[in-house]
């Protein structure tokens, strides 16, 4: 599996380029050196793809920088037989294992990019639990913000034709009923000059058959 950035791919136009730092040279003769870099990348791939192992790629950022060319599919396609492009994201089944006792391990396989992509702490750690609990739905309280968030997981079948299941993973916070500011009292809340949170009621109706969930707030 390739997992992207097969060149630089810095050109005029992509938000990295640096006309400064880029020679005037590589500017002129860009085609070449893109056809030079896919002509490497040939080399260093098609022994595998001689060898019949499957080879799966897919793009990074740095290879959208060159966009108009199409770079880890152009690849591919080069390399043709085995070799197989996801675009960005994809799953793969690899089975091993004798007949009568075989494991199916799926992969899912993305280029990725860094950090600041997550919710915030308190959601960030309801979803951390799902790194070491299997369950459909974690509950949790404490922090007295209530929130409900749900996100599908995405998965394949273990058998079968290689086909998308989604299902919805439910997290629960629970809400506080407790008021932030009592007049005449100083609680808990004052003492430590928290902010007021959530009060009230909220739901999730689930529905495993549909693989579906819908939130909702009570009303009084």
């Amino acid at each position: 599996v390739f997992v992207g950035d097969l060149l630089d791919g810095r050109v005029p136009g992509r938000k990295h380029f640096d006309a400064d730092s880029v020679r005037l040279d590589f500017l002129a003769n860009l085609k070449s050196y893109v056809n030079h870099g896919l002509s490497v990348a040939e080399s260093l791939f098609r022994p595998l793809s001689k060898a019949g192992v499957p080879l799966v790629c897919v793009s990074g950022n740095h290879d959208e920088y060159l966009e108009e060319i199409g770079l880890t599919a152009a690849l591919v396609k080069e390399l043709g037989g085995s070799a197989r492009y996801l675009g960005g994201e994809g799953f793969i089944r690899v089975r091993t294992g004798r007949r009568g006792q075989a494991y199916t391990t799926k992969i899912y396989a993305t280029h990725a990019y860094g950090g600041g992509r997550r919710a915030g702490g308190k959601v960030n750690n309801m979803q951390a639990t799902y790194e070491w609990v299997d369950a459909d739905v974690v509950l949790a309280g404490h922090v007295h913000d209530g929130d409900i968030r749900i996100i599908p997981a995405y998965s394949v079948p273990e058998k079968g034709t290689l086909s998308l299941i989604k299902t919805p993973r439910v997290m629960y916070r629970a809400p506080s009923f407790v008021q932030r500011a009592v007049e005449g009292s100083v609680a808990y809340s004052g003492k430590k000059s928290l902010p007021s949170t959530d009060e009230g009621l909220v739901y999730v109706r689930l529905d495993p058959q549909e693989r579906r969930a819908v939130r909702y707030e009570c009303e009084f």
